[in-house]
């Protein structure tokens, strides 16, 4: 009795309120009230003992998304000019009426709720906002229980990912499920349609974040561009199965090329890519691309295959990846496994997609396992190769290694000293080339000296070294060995200062370095060389032990190596801006041991080496390194890299690359708005002493309101007289799909800073369009 006397007597305040004052009332009551909402949602009890009513809130510190709280017990709260009806039957508010509820919004001029059938039935400027969705229209009817009901001629917005539209009718079929008919759909802006989709129906999976539409035309700018009697798009970014856009080209080299890949999102740590290839020169390639990711271990399987029309044979392309590292009982093991194979020498000059896969020569297979602790690490190892041998070539295959042990140990400040040994058993074989065993022992000691601004590190080192060669020449020696020691020198010096440039504070340092190693002479020549090799000209280098790499050739030093560096860091946080350094290396003593076909060192001093890196002014970066050679009176060898990036968008550099005899190239490339929302992208490398372009790519993209387009040629050499030249076309629709071939790849490693537009990511919140 006191229930219904409460519930009766806030009915009646309420409509004497609309009634006579015709102000908009504040209904507590309004739906729920009716079908039984408990006495204490309104009434507290209060300190004295006599209850208190009306509703008490609590604070909430965060927003909370409703439908964690929504259940079958959740009140809903009426508003609006006049609320009236019958008891346990139904309920009408009438003028500017609003029903909330924890899933959402509900407004319209009129609504009447059924209270049996828990139903709701709303007329005149309906706006229905749930889960991050806004539906507009003159008529809904919706079942609350499980929100199965129809919208007549809604205009709606999707929260998720920022579309929106209209359509004749849109049905509810429950809570993650809908579906439109006859719906125009967009991305585009309120007011825009310069893309759009019409279909005959279209169905909105919210669980899965997908749509599916039938009998769908993609209109552009007024223009139908794509017809398909099925299509999926995306709701969201997440991960889901179904087919990626197609991919559509032009190839020198396999004429039109369509892909049509399919994503299959196995589980949340597996998926696979599978892309049928067609084209037209050559046939359908097919292929797939599956990956894993588990708690010890990662890969990545890779097979592409083909009956080549243009060959007349079949092709194929094969890769395994793996990485692990053990757990439990094999805590401290790791490895990694690398398989490649290829059909063919000519494979990757006619399939791939750039100029460093076409210029594959050797294709590695490695198989490794490392058992690590804190102090030392055991690595055995299986490498061979496939050698690419063209016609237009030669290549001398390098050396498999079946199987490779290294072993390496070190410990640090012991008693002041760093203590390290490294062992390596390797045997090394070839067709048609000496192979053999050889086995590499080589401990350190060193006892480093360091200050504030200085540091002395003397060290010792002895290399031990034994070989057991098969198929050696008739009469060569198949035993030999040889124990050389070695002793080095590394000390240096550290000045600060404070300074500034262009009127930034900075911190600059001097530090001046003098390097000595000293290792005796021995005759070499009888010994194979499996592995070294003379380095490639750095600044690191001057620094080093050997003159060579690989442990085949030790180098008879007496050297000493002088070198200054500046450096222009942040005075606040430390961080390095600008990198200066010169140095060169003296010859106090002819050095006699060399590579096989090489000659003696007989110059007293090496080449000047020096570098610039980092940022010189506050938009533009420098990465430059040279060799200047006082005996030849020139450069032996240079890297010169500017880039220049004064904002969004705007990007450009150049390089300038030179080796004495072998090349001479210079690299341009950027990427710059031209006006009108057109930007320009190219790149441009270009060898002087061949007098050829050897890799070349120019585009424009044009960005609009909600779409991006995209066209790129690209050509790159595949052989001496061969080369290879692409076009790229694609249209990304925002939020929604890319249509044609995607130059991104070609971008990002051709052009230098490339950025590409990023289709803002719209925010994903069940608050999306609440009001």
């Amino acid at each position: 009795m006191l229930y219904a006397a409460i519930r009766s007597s806030m009915v009646k305040v309420l409509l004497r309120e609309s009634v006579h004052s015709r102000l908009r009332g504040v209904a507590f009551i309004a739906i729920l009230a009716v079908i039984g909402l408990p006495v204490s949602a309104f009434g507290q009890q209060s300190e004295a003992g006599t209850p208190e009513f009306g509703l008490r809130l609590r604070p909430q510190n965060s927003l909370i998304d409703p439908s964690t709280r929504a259940s079958e017990s959740t009140p809903s709260f009426g508003i609006a000019d006049q609320i009236y009806g019958t008891t346990d039957t139904d309920t009408i508010l009438e003028g500017h009426a609003e029903l909330r509820r924890a899933k959402g919004v509900l407004k319209a001029d009129n609504i009447h709720y059924f209270q049996p059938e828990d139903e709701v039935f709303a007329t005149g400027s309906v706006r229905l906002y749930e889960g991050g969705g806004l539906y507009t229209g003159p008529e809904l009817h919706l079942r609350l229980d499980d929100d199965h009901g129809y919208f007549v001629a809604p205009d709606y917005a999707f929260g998720n990912n920022g579309s929106r539209g209209f359509a004749d009718r849109i049905n509810f079929l429950d809570r993650e499920h809908s579906q439109l008919i006859n719906p125009i759909y967009t991305t585009c802006p309120p007011g825009d349609y310069e893309w759009y989709l019409v279909a005959d129906t279209m169905n909105l999976d919210q669980g899965t974040k997908e749509g599916t539409s039938r009998n769908a035309v993609i209109y552009f700018e007024g223009v139908p561009i794509l017809a398909s009697p099925w299509l999926s798009f995306p709701l969201s970014d997440a991960r889901r199965s179904g087919f990626l856009p197609p991919t559509l080209s032009l190839v020198s080299t396999n004429g039109a090329e369509v892909i049509l890949p399919y994503y299959w999102n196995i589980a949340p740590n597996r998926d696979m890519t599978i892309f049928p290839n067609f084209m037209s020169k050559r046939g359908l390639m097919m292929g797939g691309d599956y990956r894993y990711l588990e708690p010890s271990t990662k890969g990545d399987i890779r097979l592409e295959d083909i009956e080549d029309h243009e060959a007349g044979r079949n092709r194929y392309s094969a890769t395994i990846i793996n990485y692990w590292s053990g757990t439990g009982s094999l805590s401290g093991f790791s490895g990694y496994l690398n398989l490649n194979r290829v059909s063919d020498p000519n494979y990757f000059n006619d399939f791939s997609k750039t100029f460093a896969a076409s210029s594959t020569r050797t294709l590695p297979r490695d198989a490794e396992v490392t058992y690590t602790t804190p102090y030392w690490y055991l690595t055995g190892r299986v490498l061979s190769y496939q050698t690419l041998e063209q016609t237009d070539s030669f290549i001398v295959p390098p050396y498999d290694k079946v199987p490779e042990f290294q072993f390496h140990a070190a410990k640090l400040d012991y008693g002041g000293f760093d203590l390290t040994l490294d062992a390596d058993l390797t045997r090394f074989s070839s067709p048609g080339l000496i192979g053999g065993d050889r086995f590499v022992f080589n401990p350190s000691v060193s006892y480093p000296i360091v200050g504030a601004g200085y540091f002395f590190t003397p060290k010792v080192s002895y290399n031990a070294s034994a070989y057991n060669l098969t198929d050696a020449p008739q009469g060569a020696p198949t035993s030999l060995s040889r124990n050389l020691p070695a002793f080095s020198v590394d000390s240096g010096l550290i000045f600060e200062r404070d300074t500034s440039l262009l009127g930034t504070a900075l911190r600059q340092t001097l530090e001046p370095r003098l390097f000595y190693v000293r290792r005796p002479f021995e005759n070499q020549d009888a010994f194979p060389n499996f592995d070294s090799a003379i380095p490639d000209s750095n600044f690191s280098q001057l620094f080093s032990e050997n003159s060579f790499v690989g442990y085949d050739r030790l180098a008879d030093e007496n050297q000493l190596t002088a070198a200054v560096t500046t450096r222009f860091l942040n005075p606040d946080s430390g961080e390095e801006l600008l990198r200066a350094a010169i140095g060169q290396r003296y010859f106090l003593s002819p050095q006699l041991v060399t590579i096989p076909g090489g000659a003696p060192v007989n110059t007293g001093k090496s080449d000047f080496l020096a570098l610039v890196s980092g940022q010189v002014l506050p938009t533009v970066n420098m990465d430059s390194g040279i060799d200047y050679s006082p005996t030849a009176g020139g450069m032996e060898r240079s890297n010169v890299g500017v880039s220049w990036s004064p904002g969004q968008n705007k990007e450009l550099s150049f390089e300038y690359r030179y080796l004495r005899s072998q090349f001479d190239q210079y690299d341009v490339s950027g990427q710059w708005p031209l006006g009108g929302g057109f930007y320009g992208v190219g790149r441009v490398n270009f060898s002087s002493r061949d007098r050829r372009v050897i890799e070349g790519l120019a585009g424009i993209e044009y960005k609009g309101c909600c779409w991006v387009i995209r066209v790129a040629a690209q050509q790159f050499v595949t052989g001496l007289t061969t080369s290879q030249t692409s076009i790229f076309v694609q249209l990304e629709l925002n939020g929604f799909s890319q249509i044609g071939s995607s130059p991104f790849d070609a971008l990002k490693r051709n052009v230098v800073g490339y950025q590409p537009f990023v289709t803002p990511t719209p925010s994903v919140s069940p608050f999306n369009h609440f009001e």
